[in-house]
């Protein structure tokens, strides 16, 4: 097939620059078959602008199926932590919860954790002791990823001392439940996606009647650049709601949902509550730029492009401006199924991009998003 009908077929009518720039990163060899990206910006006077949403490919690997569209659904993975944050935050506001209540009275298996001081600690993003510890005690999370009981593990560190990659979200999901009396999934369908005319975001896909058509392949890449399917490790049906990583998408609708954030909340939150998600939760940033910098290059460009961080409500916070790209205060986070988000606040925009490939968090993927983050920047004179 020439390049005339490739395009034709798999690319929207969009500004060339984007386009430029996905063929900067497909260049280098690495990138997957497709993926879709929607960007929305709000400016003084205009409610509802979509600056571009920009479809790539089909949606399973072999390229016979459907074209990807903003209405085809995605697993979010860790996306999904950010979705909590908002639902943390109506309970808050319900005054069914506060943050800093202590969980371990709404949620007895949280009371008096252990806390592990016997392995040395090597300060890696997914925390190298707990590691040890689930191997030691053979407690293993390839039995069932979707229930929230293999997640039951001790502490690496003293609460508000440093900061690791865990799933410290699915608990905070858990209390929600629990005050709420209602699945998470539920909580949010009333309070957050109905209020934002969100249909298809959901912790149970197989029961959306549209899911088989929607559904978007999980695809591997091999090192020499071809694609397989594979299955997505998380369990359809899940067992738990679990907030941290199992909430299925789309582009669309999850870019609604980082709109309402960019609204200030409108009818789902108060601004208070916002400026709390964007705020800092650290005493000390010190040691999540530390972790960062000890890891491998990917880590630094996946938590955040910029040269310091913070961490807010489930998302990172760039406290620096990122050459041509986000401004100081923006937030992001990412799936591991090479999904991204970010929110600038002080220019007004917000993007998503979804590949819905593995490995997780491939250097291609990111060289995607930065090339297209560059491009929107540009484009709209940011």
């Amino acid at each position: 097939m020439d390049l005339t009908h490739i395009l034709e077929r798999t690319c929207s009518k969009s500004d060339c620059r984007f386009h430029a720039a996905v063929f900067t990163a497909a260049n280098r060899g690495r990138t997957g078959k497709f993926w879709i990206v929607e960007m929305i910006m709000i400016t003084k006077g205009v409610l509802d602008q979509v600056l571009h949403s920009i479809p790539y490919g089909t949606q399973n690997v072999d390229g016979s199926g459907d074209a990807v569209t903003e209405r085809s659904m995605f697993w979010c993975a860790s996306m999904t932590k950010i979705v909590t944050a908002v639902a943390v935050m109506v309970a808050v506001e319900k005054g069914l919860v506060g943050l800093d209540d202590d969980v371990g009275a709404i949620l007895p298996e949280l009371a008096e954790p252990d806390i592990i001081v016997g392995f040395e600690d090597g300060n890696n993003a997914v925390n190298s002791s707990v590691k040890r510890w689930a191997e030691y005690h053979n407690h293993t999370a390839t039995t069932d990823v979707t229930s929230r009981e293999t997640y039951r593990l001790p502490l690496a560190f003293e609460p508000g001392k440093s900061w690791g990659y865990g799933p410290g979200v699915d608990w905070a999901g858990c209390v929600v439940e629990k005050v709420s009396n209602q699945k998470l999934g539920d909580f949010m369908q009333e309070n957050i996606f109905q209020k934002l005319g969100i249909t298809a975001t959901t912790f149970h896909p197989e029961n959306h009647p549209e899911f088989n058509a929607r559904r978007v392949e999980l695809c591997q890449r091999a090192p020499d650049g071809s694609l397989s399917m594979t299955p997505v490790p998380y369990t359809i049906p899940a067992k738990d709601d679990l907030g941290g990583i199992g909430l299925y998408s789309t582009p669309k609708e999850f870019t609604r949902f980082l709109q309402m954030i960019l609204r200030s909340g409108e009818n789902v939150l108060r601004p208070e509550s916002i400026n709390t998600i964007l705020s800092s939760q650290l005493e000390c940033n010190k040691e999540i730029n530390a972790i960062r910098d000890r890891g491998p290059k990917i880590m630094s460009r996946l938590v955040n492009p910029g040269k310091m961080i913070d961490m807010g409500l489930s998302a990172s916070i760039n406290l620096d401006r990122v050459p041509g790209a986000r401004y100081p205060g923006s937030i992001s986070w990412a799936g591991a199924a090479n999904a991204f988000w970010w929110l600038d606040m002080k220019a007004g925009i917000c993007g998503t991009l979804f590949m819905h490939s593995f490995p997780p968090f491939d250097i291609a993927a990111l060289d995607l998003l930065d090339e297209l983050e560059a491009a929107v920047y540009t484009i709209e004179g940011l």
